[in-house]
């Protein structure tokens, strides 16, 4: 059985026929802790859920008249029919579900069985085809590779299926339906807008009990609003659930169909045409460019915070970290995914610490997400254009050889910066002169002719240079096909106004006089 995240409607006509196949999500479910499977009817709201708290044993839940309200609310035979199943009714005075733990190794017959007679006899439910049943999985805390700042299964973060929340000032009420995850900002729901402003009926509720990252997320979300390629921000309020003193701090957002790009390329590795996969960024960096305009950083621009639409649009999700400088060095580095930090990370997070993930985020999508961290040698044989390897490239090296931001990111996909052209060399008098690639002679016999003639050898290109010497018998270490580390320095230089020739071997002995 393969364990494939998200809702999924319920085609088994039969209880036989649904009891087989939940046994076999059941076993899924145990092959790895922290997954969770919830099978659940709405109108009125009726589910049971299953989870694996590690060490092979296997959590059930069924929902109790804590978690519903009004019409929804079930009977005093219901409730017995639920007991006399085997589920444990909730504890007096603590809001909760009827549970039942099985132990490792776990019957899943019994548990597939306890679920059919709790759908079918308790909650009299005709037919499994009125069903929909969600997989999913918590992220845990250990995970290097996750933004974490707070524990992220905290009791009061854990909302039952079925559960209203509302906002006191706008009216808007949703409904909570099943999990998609946790992480640092807190926990995220599948909601369904029941009243208020006209939003679509499906949408997403994350809540958490932290404000500070709720009111960026607010704040950016609010600030990006009119940009196509983040994901829109309907509202955002707190509330406190009932029977309780501590405030949840709540947003409701656009719904995701695709999920976020890992799991996308996870579900479907294959590589993105070159030309998709330029559009798709460029809407990225056309919404980052704003945020360093503002002299903002978003220092979390992962995998796991950019989502897929059902067209296939990518749309950043997640702004709980991101922070306004108050100067051009950036903002501290005090928080960031430690998965995905760019290299040699000094004090301060600057927008071209953002240009790397970007970076990390056009090769994911050219090698269909075989690796979700590519390091610079692996870009070489990327299935892409040669500009585009050096695009990349530039964006992975070294900080200071990077795009600066968004915006210089931008025009080099764009293919609006200045590329090297030829430039006539008569005399390397006064010259500032780097080599690259395999001379025919050695680099101090060539060294010493540029210095006869009247010139300055350099180790490396920089804003002084003025002529770039390469080899004819090519670089030993080709990164872009056609280009080194030096020649995509000369890239950088020349998307930055400042021109220097390219000169070939041949030409070169010529200017000296061999």
């Amino acid at each position: 059985m393969v364990w494939s995240h998200g809702v999924h409607a319920c085609r088994k006509r039969s209880w036989a026929g649904f009891r087989k196949y939940l046994c076999a999500l059941l076993e899924a479910c145990l092959e790895r802790d922290s997954r969770y499977l919830v099978v659940n009817r709405s109108g009125p709201v009726r589910y049971v859920q299953f989870q694996s708290p590690g060490g092979g044993d296997l959590l059930g839940e069924a929902v109790s008249n804590d978690y519903l309200t009004g019409d929804e609310l079930m009977s005093a035979a219901t409730l017995r029919r639920l007991r006399s199943l085997g589920w444990r009714k909730p504890s007096a005075g603590r809001r909760q579900n009827f549970t039942c733990r099985w132990a490792a190794p776990v019957d899943l017959c019994r548990a597939a069985d306890l679920a059919v007679a709790t759908l079918a006899q308790a909650y009299q439910i005709a037919s499994p085809s009125r069903l929909e049943i969600t997989l999913g999985s918590f992220e845990t805390a250990g995970d290097p590779n996750s933004t974490v700042t707070m524990v992220s299964r905290l009791p009061a973060l854990q909302l039952a299926s079925g559960l209203v929340v509302h906002n006191a000032f706008s009216g808007s009420r949703y409904r909570v339906g099943a999990p998609l995850g946790a992480g640092g900002f807190g926990s995220v729901y599948r909601v369904a807008a029941v009243a208020g402003p006209r939003i679509p009926t499906a949408c997403v509720l994350k809540v958490t009990l932290e404000p500070t990252g709720w009111h960026r997320e607010a704040y950016f979300g609010d600030l990006l609003k009119d940009e196509p390629a983040v994901v829109r921000m309907y509202e955002s309020f707190a509330w406190i659930p009932p029977g309780s003193s501590q405030p949840l701090y709540c947003l409701v957002l656009e719904l995701m169909d695709g999920g976020d790009i890992q799991h996308y390329l996870q579900k479907r590795p294959e590589p993105w045409k070159e030309s998709k996969a330029r559009y798709e960024v460029a809407r990225i960096l056309r919404a980052v460019k704003l945020l360093h305009q503002g002299g903002a950083v978003h220092r979390d621009l992962t995998p796991r915070n950019i989502f897929v639409t059902a067209e296939r649009r990518l749309k950043i999700g997640d702004f709980g970290i991101a922070l306004h400088g108050v100067s051009g060095k950036g903002v501290t580095a005090d928080t960031f995914n430690p998965g995905y930090a760019p290299p040699k990370l000094l004090k301060h997070w600057s927008p071209a610490d953002d240009v790397f993930h970007i970076g990390k985020l056009l090769a994911m999508l050219l090698s269909g997400g075989a690796s979700f961290k590519p390091t610079r040698k692996e870009v070489k044989s990327l299935p892409c254009s040669a500009a585009a390897k050096a695009i990349i490239q530039r964006c992975l090296g070294e900080k200071r050889k990077r795009f600066r931001d968004a915006d210089e990111l931008l025009a080099a996909l764009e293919d609006r910066i200045p590329t090297p052209q030829t430039i006539r060399v008569s005399s390397l008098a006064g010259k500032h002169v780097v080599f690259t690639g395999e001379m025919a002679m050695v680099r101090a016999e060539a060294r010493r002719l540029v210095e006869n003639c009247g010139g300055v050898c350099q180790s490396s290109v920089s804003g002084t240079t003025d002529v770039v010497v390469v080899g004819d018998g090519g670089a030993p270490d080709w990164i872009a096909e056609h280009k080194g580390n030096k020649l995509l320095d000369v890239d950088r230089e020349w998307s930055r106004g400042h021109r220097i020739a390219i000169v070939r071997e041949a030409r070169f002995l010529k200017l000296v006089g061999r």
